[in-house]
Order: structure tokens, then C-alpha cells, then sequence
């Protein structure tokens, strides 16, 4: 059975699909054929699609289901298999509903983010979202990207936090990263880029990366595979060869410390936490610490921290303040 009516436009066909994907109901044979029918259409469905995952949106087509069809609601009486069946067998509700989201997407979609899309996650949060030429972003917690894709452009701004990068080969269209002072190009990789204080620190899984300062790009440094670098003050130290991949290791929820101290500690350790990590004592920040941690309990990690190292842990209202014993 096709899905498909002659006349839909292009972006309606798009948004069409997006709203069987969206449902789980889709035919992988006639998607394929459908991408191959006709140039741009795997370009025009990532971006609704990667359109659609922002949380604006994503909450806004939930409420409007929520509204018109009750049966549509996860937290509605109906099974995930009793939504489906009925999802298919009303007449017309399937219509109904690409229609919504296709009138949202074509038109709406344009005026969304004049100024690109916008993710973000909460403390403690991970998320992985597609960005228009289908390079995918994993941002860690408490962190923010705003992306600009175009035909002849990939700038994305690393506002807040982490995020670990894996990007669509394009030599045409140099992916480039802005976060801070600094600024991260590359063709086509996969890398970890974060802000921990001061520091714009890059660790490069595969690929190669060139990191710079904005104001002097003769201070540029390229970055190779299984390489890390810092950017800090405006320079950027020599890179150096790692063993494995430490900085993404909160992909899977855990902090990797190798020979780092607290006050590197503690910012990575921020992202998954609602309560501020204060430090009564600068001179704390200077002991050197090493172990793998759960970032999911800070709480405990710190404890533990401060057993091993000798420092207290107070909870002082929405803080975690750290003093000398």
C-alpha cells in the first residue's frame, strides 16, 4: 500500500513520513524507495525530523494529540498495542494527524528558529539528536547547542556544557564548532568537546579536528585520532596521546579521573547535578585525584572524594559545599 499522493508537495511528503516515523509505522522498503525517488528528500526529512526532536516541538505535537485523540497518551488507559490498532483501524485518523503535523511542520517550521535549532538537557540528562545533514550529537548534562545547517554552511555553538559530536563527511561544508574563545573545524569525525571552567578541552576519537582561538587563527593546532587538547587564555596546548577514550566516558554514565585534579573534577561532575558545587578552599581544587565514578549519584561521589582525599562535604541548601576538615 503506498503512503505517498501526488499531490502533496515535497515538504508535505516529508512531513508525512516524519509522522510514520514518529509512530512507529513505517515501511522500511517504500521509505527507502521513497528517499530515492527524487533529490533533497533524505536532506528535507532530517531536518523536520531533527526539527521535530527539539522539545518546543516535540511537547507541542504531544498536546495537540493529547487534546483531539485521548487514546493517542502514553499515560491514557489504552495499551501501546491498543493505540496502535486504533490508531489504524479509525477511519481517517492517521490523516488527521499528518495533517496537523504536516501544517506544523511545512509552515510553521521555517519561523521556529530563525536563528537556527536550539537543544538542550537538564542536570544529570543525556540526549542524542540528528541534526539536519544527518550528523548525530550526544550532549551530556546541563548543556546547550544551537545549530545552523545550510547548503553551504555547518556552525554550531556549544553554549553550555559537553557534547560528543559525530559528524556527516562533507568536504564542501566544513563542520565547525564555536564555544567560548574557541573554534573546532572539521570534514568528518567523531570527537568530545567541553567547557570545564576556564578550559575548552577536545578529545578526537577518529578523524582529524583543528582547534583555535577565534582572534588568532595562526594558533591553530590540528588534533589527530586518539588525541586531546586544551584551549585555554587563548593558546592551545600540544596534543597528547591518550590510551582510550576517557572524556566520553559519560556517554555510559561514568567519569573517568586520570591524573586530574578536583577543580577539573568538579565541572564535569556539575553537569549532572541541580545543587552547586562550591569550594570554600581554593587550595582544594589542586589535589590531584584518579578513580572511576558513577556519575549518576553525586552525591556519593563526592562523599568519596572527600573520604580518600581528606576534605568535608556539607549539604547547605541547594549547595554542596566543600571546606578543609
Amino acid at each position: 500500500m503506498s503512503y505517498t499522493n501526488s499531490h502533496y508537495s515535497e515538504d508535505e511528503e516529508a512531513a508525512l513520513w516524519v509522522a510514520r516515523h514518529m509512530n512507529n509505522m513505517v515501511d522500511v522498503i517504500e521509505f527507502k524507495e521513497w528517499l530515492d525517488g527524487s533529490p533533497g528528500r533524505r536532506e528535507r526529512f532530517d531536518a523536520l525530523w531533527a526539527t521535530c526532536m527539539e522539545d518546543a516541538v516535540t511537547q507541542g505535537l504531544q498536546l495537540t494529540a493529547a487534546q483531539e485523540w485521548p487514546w493517542w497518551d502514553e499515560t491514557s488507559p489504552y495499551s501501546a498495542k491498543e493505540r496502535q490498532s486504533t490508531f489504524w483501524n479509525r477511519t481517517g485518523l492517521f490523516g488527521a494527524v499528518a495533517a496537523s503535523l504536516v501544517a506544523i511542520l511545512t509552515f510553521a517550521w521555517p519561523y521556529l528558529h530563525p536563528e537556527g535549532q536550539v537543544f538542550t538537557t537538564a542536570a544529570g540528562q543525556t540526549r542524542e539528536v540528528v541534526l539536519a545533514d544527518g550528523s548525530t550529537v550526544i550532549l551530556n548534562g546541563a548543556s546547550r547547542i544551537s545549530a545552523q545547517i545550510s547548503d553551504e554552511q555547518r556552525n554550531i555553538t556549544l553554549e553550555a556544557g559537553e557534547a560528543l559530536f559525530d559528524v556527516t563527511h562533507d568536504p564542501a561544508r566544513p563542520f565547525t564548532v564555536i564555544a567560548a574563545e574557541g573554534r573546532a573545524t572539521v570534514l568528518g569525525t567523531r570527537f568530545d568537546l567541553a567547557l570545564n571552567n576556564k578550559s575548552l578541552d577536545l578529545e578526537v576519537e577518529r578523524g582529524k579536528v583543528r582547534l583555535e582561538p577565534l582572534d588568532y587563527a595562526d594558533r591553530a593546532v590540528v588534533v589527530t585520532a586518539s588525541h586531546r587538547a586544551s584551549l585555554m587564555d587563548s593558546y592551545v596546548s600540544q596534543p597528547l596521546a591518550i590510551e582510550k577514550a576517557t572524556a566520553t566516558s559519560w556517554e555510559d554514565g561514568w567519569l573517568e579521573a586520570q591524573n586530574m585534579s578536583l577543580g577539573e573534577i568538579i565541572p564535569r561532575l556539575q553537569r549532572w547535578t541541580d545543587r552547586q558545587i562550591r569550594v570554600e578552599d581554593a587550595g582544594l581544587l589542586t589535589i590531584p585525584a584518579a578513580g572511576r565514578f558513577r556519575l549518576s549519584d553525586p552525591d556519593l561521589v563526592l562523599e568519596s572524594l572527600g573520604t580518600l582525599y581528606h576534605f568535608k562535604v556539607t549539604k547547605r541548601d541547594n549547595a554542596f559545599v566543600l571546606s578543609k576538615q
